[in-house]
């Protein structure tokens, strides 16, 4: 995938092409246009003429040095025949323009066309591309298959044989489910970068990035995301959640015991009540009652407060369980991003604590 993101080369520093090769091999390709009836025919006779008219005019710029003007000849020419012999002429004055990037995808198209002339394919081959080569750089990515990659702001649609870029700084996006992660990468001409993203624990090795000279042999890049959960918090929230439940139940089983032991003090109450005729403050026959009454009306008291007392502490811990079974700890790293939240039941109070961070 060839990736033109940076400004040209100096025309001072560019790498000039034997233009001795590359009119002959125009002039071979050029003959389509008047040489085959059939070629003429099925591309209709204007747009023959035209194309071989624009060959024509590419090879005058070029032996003239105009290679700019050269390249968009050849490229509208091809663009009329798509064929074969002018896209070699395309990608040759490409390279003598300083287009290199452009010059390299043209001459990798032109090996792969079954009509391509052997011997110039075995030239393109073993001279021009390491040529332009050393022109470019190239960064290897080894990332899943689902993964998307942008280069420079830019999606990247091919990038399972690397990408070509144009020497200088870069910035690689790799984003795979909802881990992302971002390379700053600054390859020299002819050198090229390995990057490597497979999301894995946070234990292992951080993200580390290398360069080569080509065409020595690709090191790895490592980059170590975080997981949603580890198992040490996954333990925990089950510990909270399945006490939480317990202590629920055990505190709603408190409560409704001790709201019916006050129920029957109640009753008792009322029941030694009705039988005193006299005041307690003043009547002697009634003074066991009295106290029974009394007895009976603090016991009814106190199994009220436990019983309020148990109701709040349930509800307490019940809405902390179910915080915790909906929240805690819970961590979702989405692109750019990490949040938590986190709620706490202590024995006096219960707090909720939100966290998060932005890259």
């Amino acid at each position: 995938m060839l990736h033109d993101v940076a400004g040209r080369p100096d025309r001072a520093k560019r790498r000039r092409t034997g233009i001795a090769w590359l009119l002959s091999t125009a002039l071979a390709g050029s003959a389509f246009g008047t040489a085959t009836p059939a070629r003429a025919q099925s591309a209709g006779e204007e747009t023959g003429a035209r194309v071989h008219a624009l060959t024509r005019d590419g090879l005058k710029k070029l032996a003239a040095g105009d290679y700019e003007n050269a390249r968009q000849a050849f490229q509208e020419a091809y663009n009329l025949s798509q064929e074969t012999p002018v896209l070699l002429n395309l990608a040759l004055a490409e390279l003598n323009a300083g287009r290199p990037l452009d010059a390299l995808l043209h001459f990798r198209q032109y090996m792969q066309r079954p009509d391509a002339n052997p011997d110039k394919v075995a030239k393109v081959r073993e001279q021009l591309i390491p040529q332009v080569s050393k022109q470019t750089a190239h960064i290897n990515v080894k990332t899943l298959a689902s993964a998307s990659v942008e280069l420079d702001g830019a999606p990247v649609a091919s990038w399972n044989d690397g990408i070509d870029v144009i020497p200088g700084a870069h910035t690689l996006k790799i984003a795979v489910g909802h881990f992302t992660k971002t390379f700053n990468v600054a390859p020299a001409a002819g050198e090229q970068v390995s990057v490597t993203f497979e999301p894995r624990p946070a234990t292992e090795a951080p993200p580390s990035i290398e360069t080569q000279r080509q065409p020595t042999s690709m090191s790895q890049d490592t980059v170590a995301p975080t997981s949603e959960a580890d198992t040490g918090a996954s333990q925990w929230r089950n510990s909270i959640i399945t006490g939480g439940a317990v202590l629920t139940l055990v505190g709603a089983g408190a409560a409704t015991y001790f709201a019916l032991r006050a129920k029957a003090n109640d009753d008792e109450a009322s029941e030694t009540r009705a039988s005193i005729i006299e005041p307690c403050a003043t009547s002697v026959d009634y003074r066991d009652r009295c106290r029974s009454l009394q007895s009976s009306e603090n016991r009814s008291d106190t199994f009220r407060t436990l019983e309020n007392t148990m109701w709040i502490e349930t509800a307490v811990v019940g809405v902390g369980t179910l915080a915790a079974f909906l929240f805690w700890p819970r961590r979702t790293a989405a692109r750019g991003s990490t949040w938590y939240v986190a709620p706490h039941v202590g024995r006096t109070e219960t707090t909720l604590t939100v966290g998060g961070s932005l890259q």
